[in-house]
């Protein structure tokens, strides 16, 4: 990463606004850094990507989760070891690189313990995103006290990093509106609501045996009592498995989106992904937003498992999507400065001779996610009238995980009325008009989580008898209605071939020319053809668009249709960005009449140049090096097949070699020792759980 700044100055969608900066003293130099951010970010926004090196090996640790989960962003601030990820930067702070084991300090003075609070509630929800807010919300409504818990400073979970507009209905998931303002208005609503308590900056410890859940904020210990307990907990990014994984640039996509969409701070130049699901297309789009490169979407699979409008979208601005690619190891000294790449046959075997290396800075992983239910299994154990909700239950987009917090909170309201006998007959869905029954909801919450379905060949055809018209470019059925909510003239309409809103629409009456249908649409997946003022043999194509505009009335732009294909330039008549358009940009072009349909995006990288960054290597080139497993431990692949090889099938066991005795407490190693055990030769085997035990999360001594 080069050392220069890399504050985003503009975007799109969000506002930057200007900082406040403090001074503070970074390895024995005085620096400015924004007040507030946080640390880790603020060194990044200035080109320190190092915070720290590994005792064990002297290894250099870089930003990897951006969550504080694990313990690769470790500095010393004020001579205390802190995670960088999640300490705000405040004035005179004395930071320092960790090299190293920090050196315990003699604390003066009495410690005690002090009486410890307990806090009763009907619901406690563990867990501030967007089911947990839905379950409260809803329980809430109904009569019930609330008590949500989240780890962060604010209230939205993953939503706060979401700048894109949401699949799903309007109706039931705010589709059409972005990620960050659905958390605006779910946190308004918990707000405004006299029943539900929120306690942020608060880490949930423990799920106990006298039915309480212990709590941490600011080192006070609290007691938590509630009747029934919703987790809500989301997910974590699974990790990879190459030589090179730990280097210094390395790292998931929600840091990415951490640093990018929640701290306006641009960490890439050149960028790799590594996976095709709709968070490392997202990802991708979101790091042009930005202004950086992306030079390629690596996808071992046949095809991309994300939503085709989200990989369309990006083909379209010039990213190559390399379906049957993956990643082989990265390289460089101190942070990553290349990366190798090959070819996958059906079976997922590299194919020899496909060998190529891609100059870049960073690479993220984008390879999935895995539920976070720690909590929820041990609450299970300890008998609580516990629910889950959300990624804590089942991955999916984040308006089925929306709408899966309101149905969870029926069922909570109803188990609540069963405990309590308390609660008003008409707050029960099957008795209240006006509330969708519980097969109902279900339902709805189905249909949202539904995998992609049928995909169609797009039918370009100039509509000879119409003016203007909607280009419908969504070509692949996945749950999603706004355009037909939008369209006043009732004309876009969904296939009756599902029976819902997975149907693909299509249009068919008469259009105004409002270009509402454009401007709402998720995928940008519309454009709108416009003859009414064009000259002869021409028209107007209307296009979203919601990156920085480097363009103005007048210029030529590289134009191309559905699939990114070239199909010649477009002269710019308008640009509109009104308040009713939400960020997302109005561009029209001239263009011939007979490409009009086929048009449906401007291309702002050029894919071929992208392609050329892939360099054919020889066999020779690539590195032979045990991966590390286990970060926080140091324990490479190696040491872990030395244990298989023995026999071992208890993955407490592995902990003889250290594998998940680190600080994130196996949150990182224990699914890809899952997966080294399953993938590796040998003879299959069960594995046994790991036990987890409290403290779910590492505090002070004196907690």
């Amino acid at each position: 990463m080069p050392t220069e700044k890399h504050k985003i100055a503009s975007h799109p969608i969000l506002t930057v606004e200007e900082a406040e900066n403090v001074e503070v003293v970074y390895n024995g130099s005085p620096m400015k850094l924004e007040k507030g951010m946080m640390l880790s970010s603020a060194l990044i926004s200035e080109g320190k990507d190092i915070f720290c090196y590994h005792p064990h090996d002297n290894h250099p640790q870089g930003i990897y989760c951006s969550n504080g989960q694990c313990a690769q962003c470790l500095m010393l601030v004020n001579g205390k070891a802190v995670k960088s990820c999640i300490t705000p930067v405040a004035q005179g702070m004395q930071v320092e690189s960790l090299q190293g084991l920090p050196l315990l300090k003699e604390k003066t003075g009495q410690s005690g313990f002090d009486k410890i609070e307990v806090k009763e509630t009907d619901c406690l929800v563990v867990g501030g995103g967007p089911s947990g807010l839905n379950a409260a919300i809803t329980a809430a409504s109904m009569g019930f006290s609330v008590v949500v818990v989240d780890d962060k400073s604010s209230l939205g979970g993953k939503l706060v990093l979401q700048t894109h507009k949401f699949f799903g209905s309007i109706e039931d998931c705010y589709a059409g509106t972005r990620g960050i303002d659905i958390a605006k208005i779910l946190t308004q609503q918990v707000e405004d609501s006299p029943l539900i308590q929120v306690m942020l900056n608060t880490q949930t410890v423990g799920i106990f045996g006298d039915h309480r859940v212990g709590v941490v904020c600011e080192d006070k210990y609290t007691l938590i009592q509630p009747k029934t307990l919703l987790v809500t907990t989301g997910a974590r990014e699974k990790s990879l498995v190459f030589p090179g994984c730990d280097l210094p640039g390395i790292y998931g996509a929600g840091a990415f989106q951490t640093l990018v969409n929640r701290d306006l701070v641009q960490p890439a130049d050149k960028m790799v992904i590594v996976g095709g699901g709709n968070v490392g297309l997202i990802t991708a789009y979101h790091a042009l937003q930005a202004g950086m490169t992306v030079i390629a979407v690596l996808e071992a699979l046949p095809k991309v498992s994300g939503y085709k409008v989200h990989a369309d979208k990006i083909e379209r601005l010039g990213i190559p999507v390399l379906t049957c690619t993956t990643i082989l190891q990265a390289q460089g000294k101190n942070q990553v400065e290349s990366i190798l790449t090959a070819n996958l046959d059906k079976q997922f075997q590299i194919i020899p001779n496909t060998y190529k290396r891609v100059t870049c800075d960073t690479v993220l992983i984008a390879t999935g996610l895995n539920p976070v239910n720690e909590f929820y299994q041990q609450a299970i154990e300890h008998n609580f009238k516990v629910f889950v909700a959300g990624d804590a239950e089942e991955i999916a987009e984040a308006s089925a995980a929306m709408f899966n917090g309101k149905v969870k909170g029926m069922e909570i309201v109803k188990s609540l009325q069963q405990i309590t006998s308390s609660g008003p007959e008409s707050s029960d869905a099957s008795t209240n008009p006006g509330v969708d029954s519980s097969e109902d909801l279900q339902r709805k919450a189905d249909i949202l989580k539904s995998r992609p379905g049928r995909i169609v060949q797009e039918n370009y055809h100039e509509m000879v008898e119409l003016k203007v018209y909607p280009v419908l470019h969504c070509l692949e059925e996945i749950p999603c209605n706004p355009c037909i909510t939008v369209c006043k003239q009732e004309s876009i309409q969904l296939e009756n071939k599902l029976g819902d809103i997975r149907d693909l629409p299509f249009f068919q009456g008469e259009c105004n020319g409002c270009a509402r249908c454009v401007a709402i649409c998720p995928g940008l997946a519309i454009t709108m053809v416009d003859k009414r003022k064009a000259k002869p043999g021409k028209a107007h194509v209307v296009i979203p668009f919601e990156l920085l505009p480097f363009f103005q009335e007048g210029d030529q732009l590289e134009l191309c249709d559905t699939l990114g294909q070239k199909l010649g330039q477009g002269q710019v008549v308008k640009f509109r960005n009104k308040r009713w358009q939400d960020r997302t940009a109005l561009v029209t072009v001239e263009v011939p009449l007979e490409i009009a349909p086929k048009v449906a995006g401007i291309a702002m990288q050029d894919k071929e140049e992208m392609l050329a960054n892939f360099v054919p290597v020889e066999e020779n080139q690539i590195s032979q090096e045990s991966p590390v497993v286990c970060r926080c431990e140091r324990v490479r692949k190696e040491k872990v097949l030395e244990i298989k090889a023995l026999g071992v099938q208890d993955m407490n066991h592995l902990k003889t070699i250290r594998c998940s005795m680190g600080a994130c407490g196996g949150k990182t190693c224990i699914p890809l020792i899952k997966d080294i055990y399953a993938r590796e030769g040998g003879e299959p085997c069960e594995l046994i759980e790991p036990t987890l035990r409290p403290l779910n999360a590492e505090v002070t001594l004196s907690v």
